[in-house]
This record gives C-alpha cells, sequence and structure tokens, in this order.
C-alpha cells in the first residue's frame, strides 16, 4: 500500500488554512478560506496566480507565504496532526 502523506495520512491542508488565516491577521487582511482552499494541490506558481487575482497589489504573496511558513513551521514543532481515522487504518493493514 502506497500512500501519499500531505493530507491523506497528515493533516497539512488545515494547518495551511490556519496558517493563511493568521499571515493575513498580521497583515491587517482577510484571506477568506474559499481563496485558501482554492489552492489545494496546486503548485506555488499556480498559487501566486490566484492570489494575485484576488489580491491585486493590496497584499504581497512573498510575505504572506512566509508568514504561513512561519505558523505552520511553529505549530508542527512538535508533530503534525494526523488525518482521522490513520491510526485504524494502519491497525487494520
Amino acid at each position: 500500500v502506497i500512500f501519499d502523506m500531505d493530507g491523506t495520512m497528515f493533516d497539512t491542508e488545515r494547518l495551511s488554512t490556519k496558517g493563511w488565516i493568521y499571515a493575513g491577521k498580521k497583515l491587517g487582511v482577510d484571506i477568506p478560506v474559499a481563496l485558501t482552499d482554492s489552492f489545494r494541490g496546486r503548485n506555488p506558481q499556480a498559487i501566486r496566480k490566484k492570489f494575485a487575482a484576488y489580491f491585486g497589489d493590496r497584499l504581497d504573496y512573498d510575505t504572506a507565504r512566509a508568514m504561513k511558513h512561519e505558523y505552520f513551521d511553529e505549530v508542527t514543532k512538535e508533530s503534525v496532526p494526523h488525518k482521522e481515522g490513520l491510526q485504524d487504518l494502519l491497525e487494520y493493514l
């Protein structure tokens, strides 16, 4: 059995969303969950385009992304939350 860990075994998508929201708050801008949901499964270049289309010059992507990573790194320092049911599935296998 082969698993894609990011978003399948570990709940990184939820942390990524929280990271974008954290960055927005620090920068005084609302980053909608609907926008962050549209980032899922996309590479940084595609995310940059979506970000620019939504914010234009109002918010710098690189600054917001760095703050998102700051949040993610702090939260995952000890461990990364796993997806619900992962432990049961692994025990079954």
